[in-house]
């Protein structure tokens, strides 16, 4: 599969998962992204450092692989 196949894959299945939510679903996403675009207007935001935050994803996925293992002993 290409790189254009793929992305239009991808898109299908956002477009099937918006398909799926309920209205209340919705209603909460738009909330919360009109809340984070008030706050980055506002400054109301932090900065992290990008290699911090891909040691912690690491850690995330790791635990997250450990507990699947455990899940399935």
């Amino acid at each position: 599969m290409g790189p254009e196949q793929l992305n239009s894959a991808k898109i299908g299945s956002l477009a099937n998962s918006e398909a799926n939510l309920t209205s209340a679903q919705r209603d909460a996403i738009r909330r919360r992204v009109q809340r984070g675009l008030h706050d980055l207007e506002t400054g109301q935001f932090e900065e992290y450092d990008a290699a911090g935050l891909r040691d912690f994803a690491r850690l995330v996925a790791r635990s997250a692989r450990k507990r699947t293992i455990a899940d399935t002993e």
